[in-house]
């Protein structure tokens, strides 16, 4: 699977009189290739969280083209654009987007739901919980829950489908050392296993676990360095 940016840009429009355009994304090109993790990181504000939306089919660039095998995602109605990321791709958004009517273990079995009549995969479903080290709270509510513990969970519910493209917008935001190393090392498990991985991160142990890391800087990207794990 291989998921490519072509030429995208977004702008934004200011509030005011003179309504002109703020450039949150330059025009580049990006690609994201089976098997390995890409890391992007950089100042807030930089445009990494924006970049990371448009390549999920979450936010339509205002030029160039987003392709998921040759699929432009921005030419689908919003329906079918919706079940190709279901299927797809595994986000793991900045905010927490738990359904606070749900357990932990019903909030990742979600994606198997929406659209599959198969039976949810829910030993998979705990066995990722009890990877992020939430086997405990697998009944607990998402308000008995941590901002970090939300944000495990967030993991372990874009894995539960195996996507062959993983989009992770900060997954290590909020989390101790010994639960940074455990995400960082599924998400790389996940690359080892034919995933495509992009990581935004700020963490330093993040370039450990990439083959190659972006820098985004006032909305333009620029590759840094590579770091291919042995």
């Amino acid at each position: 699977m291989k998921l490519t940016a072509q030429s995208i840009k977004k702008d934004f429009p200011r509030m005011g009189k003179n309504r002109n355009f703020f450039t949150a994304v330059q025009t580049l090109d990006f690609e994201m290739e089976a098997g390995k993790v890409l890391e992007i990181t950089g100042r807030s504000g930089s445009g990494k969280s924006t970049l990371l939306n448009m390549l999920a089919g979450m936010l339509s660039p205002t030029s160039g083209k987003v392709l998921l095998d040759g699929t432009d995602l921005y030419a689908l109605d919003e329906k079918s654009l919706a079940r190709l990321r279901n299927e797809k791709i595994g986000l793991i958004p900045q905010g927490h987007t738990a359904l606070l009517s749900l357990t932990v273990l019903e909030n990742v079995l979600l994606p198997s739901i929406l659209y599959s009549r198969e039976t949810p995969p829910e030993e998979r479903a705990r066995k990722l919980l009890t990877d992020v080290g939430l086997g405990t709270l697998m009944d607990a509510k998402p308000n008995e829950l941590s901002g970090g513990e939300l944000r495990r969970m967030a993991v372990a519910r874009a894995m539960l489908m195996r996507p062959g493209i993983l989009l992770a917008d900060e997954p290590t935001a909020g989390l101790d050392s010994e639960n940074v190393i455990g995400v960082l090392s599924l998400l790389r498990n996940a690359a080892d296993s034919g995933a495509c991985v992009l990581l935004v991160s700020h963490e330093t142990e993040a370039a450990e676990y990439a083959d190659e890391v972006y820098v985004m800087d006032n909305g333009k990207l620029s590759r840094k360095e590579s770091s291919l794990l042995s």
